[in-house]
């Protein structure tokens, strides 16, 4: 994954300018939007799942790889070739049992990205992209055998890196194929404040403790 984050895609070949998106680029635009929600929910999922399972592992690590790949390389020209959406969505729900913890940090999540989007009208991928990476860094140490596994086989973090900052590393990665994409990953991207009267309301509105705190470090 490090050579394709760390090569910008030419403009006009390919979808590496995508959060400004033009009237006529609506494949482009649900192409990308399709792309990274699945690609997040099957990380969510393979990230606060509750035991180990190698072959799902192995499966879900190879299926996040290739869309990254995929959603970085891909021309307009070749959109209609690809896998529709509603075929991915029959793999989307690995075979992970959960517990009490891993459901509530995959809720606060999906709540929160949820709640990102309607206050301040923005797409549910924009409002993902932003609060994805600091929910990580919110909850990786709760499951930091997990990020270190997602770091290393799928984003090719460095091996001998310590497990906090491998893991670290790996959110990391995510964040800059987020901005290879020219998606947001703050909230001053989208020119929105803390000072803003509607972050204020969002603030007030979600009392769940793990919410609250991710909301400070938007």
């Amino acid at each position: 994954m490090k050579s394709s984050l760390s090569q910008s895609p030419k403009k006009e070949d390919y979808l590496g300018k995508t959060f400004i998106i033009e009237q006529n680029n609506t494949a482009k635009e649900r192409f990308l939007s399709n792309n990274i929600e699945f690609i997040l929910h099957l990380a969510t999922i393979y990230l606060v799942k509750e035991e180990q399972t190698t072959v799902t592992d192995r499966l879900t690590e190879a299926l996040i790889r290739d869309l990254m790949d995929t959603t970085l390389k891909v021309s307009i020209d070749q959109i209609n070739q690809l896998e529709p959406t509603s075929i991915l969505n029959t793999i989307s729900h690995p075979d992970y049992s959960w517990n009490a913890m891993s459901l509530q940090d995959y809720s606060s999540l999906q709540k929160m990205s949820s709640e990102l989007s309607y206050s301040f009208n923005i797409s549910k991928t924009a409002a993902l992209s932003i609060v994805w990476p600091n929910w990580a860094r919110m909850v990786y140490c709760k499951h930091v055998e997990r990020f270190v596994l997602f770091a290393k086989n799928i984003l090719s973090v460095d091996s001998h890196r310590g497990d906090k900052e491998a893991a670290l590393m790996g959110i990391h990665e995510v964040e800059a194929f987020f901005q290879t994409l020219h998606l947001p990953t703050t909230l001053e991207d989208l020119g929105i404040t803390s000072t803003d009267t509607a972050f204020d309301d969002l603030a007030q509105k979600n009392t769940n403790s793990d919410i609250y705190t991710l909301l400070k470090y938007l």
